[in-house]
């Protein structure tokens, strides 16, 4: 581990992290005695899309972005994440925090995510679900509601569209979520998600080099 965090020193890295099953104390401990904190405890959670239990709805307010939906998807993303391991990390500015959730939904609307779902509101863009799709397993990969428009229902009708785009095309829909943001959790269980596994994240700055050294 030693080795590792001084090629991560001479390599004039600013960010490195890890991430490890809650319960493997043996390389948690090694983590922190190599200067890594511990960050955030993300919950990961599954829905079963195989069987007969969901049934497809219909919901007007639901649509599949285009281009054109990227400068709002954006928007919404520099705005509205607060419980990430980017926002957690009080090494990080929000500032930056902000860029990198932003960065990244735009970058899945433009194409790396396999659907990006919004929700509207009289033409305005209220939340948006990008997901990903590995082999059986559909992913929430980022979803997010306008500051405005949360504890309305949008979160829910986004979670909601998921399910029903890939039920029966996929085994399963996932996603992970921060033990601390319980309302995200109760969300999740209430949409039939149940929790699968539970892991650790783990970030090293270059400034941890020298206070372990």
């Amino acid at each position: 581990m030693r080795e590792i965090v001084r090629f991560l020193e001479s390599s004039a890295s600013c960010l490195a992290f890890c991430r490890i099953p809650s319960d493997a104390q043996a390389s948690t401990d090694l983590l922190l005695s190599a200067g890594f904190t511990c960050i955030e405890e993300l919950v990961t959670l599954e829905c079963d899309l195989s069987g007969e239990t969901l049934v497809k709805l219909s919901n007007p307010a639901i649509t599949i972005a285009t281009s054109t939906d990227l400068a709002a998807i954006t928007a919404i993303a520099t705005q509205a994440f607060r419980h990430d391991r980017y926002h957690a990390d009080i090494k990080i500015p929000g500032a930056i925090a902000d860029s990198i959730k932003a960065a990244w939904a735009r970058n899945n609307a433009a194409g790396r995510a396999d659907a990006t779902f919004l929700f509207r509101r009289q033409d305005e863009v209220c939340g948006f679900n990008t997901c990903l799709l590995r082999d059986k397993t559909a992913l929430i990969d980022l979803i997010a509601v306008a500051p405005a428009h949360q504890a309305s229902g949008v979160g829910s009708a986004l979670v909601t569209a998921a399910q029903d785009h890939y039920v029966k095309r996929c085994n399963s829909l996932q996603v992970g979520t921060q033990s601390s943001n319980h309302g995200s959790l109760r969300l999740y269980e209430k949409h039939g998600f149940r929790r699968i596994r539970i892991d650790r994240t783990f970030h090293w700055h270059p400034s941890a080099m020298k206070a372990t050294t």
